[in-house]
């Protein structure tokens, strides 16, 4: 076995669980990959009962959407909750 670098293998979590211990009961819940829809080149999850979303920034932060957005709007949504990389 040899290493190689230049190899990369991502996997996608097809649903993701938010729980929110600080009162932004909105944005909890089950969230499902939404195929085919990206922003900046990363996928979006979509809250399986509600309109928010999931996606990564820029900069690398999760960020949540408190409202339905265009998949093209997303980068410009209300951002309710935002997870900072550590």
């Amino acid at each position: 076995f040899r290493e190689d670098a230049a190899i990369f293998i991502s996997t996608k979590p097809s649903t993701l669980y938010v729980t929110t211990p600080n009162g932004q009961h909105r944005v909890a819940g089950e969230y499902r990959l939404v195929p085919g829809e990206t922003v900046h080149g990363q996928s979006v999850w979509k809250q399986r009962k509600g309109h928010c979303k999931i996606f990564s920034s820029r900069e690398g932060s999760w960020q949540i959407t408190g409202a339905e957005s265009k998949d093209s709007d997303l980068q410009h949504a209300e951002i309710v909750m935002r997870c900072d990389a550590n």
